[in-house]
């Protein structure tokens, strides 16, 4: 579930990045970015907890 999630972070937080380079409107464009940046925080949390729990070294 929680790499589900993660993924799911990642690509909304990409198809803000990308909508945002092509929006002309200012205030969407703004709007876009700040929702990027509150993804890329959830993200920032998130991955962690993978490499902590699924993806780092077993035996520590």
């Amino acid at each position: 579930m929680l790499i589900g999630f993660a993924n799911g972070i990642n690509y909304e937080r990409y198809f803000c990045q990308v909508i945002a380079k092509e929006e002309s409107g200012a205030g969407l464009k703004r709007f876009l970015f700040n929702t990027e940046k509150r993804y890329d925080g959830l993200y920032d949390r998130t991955t962690p907890l993978l490499e902590k729990e699924y993806f780092g070294d077993p035996h520590n």
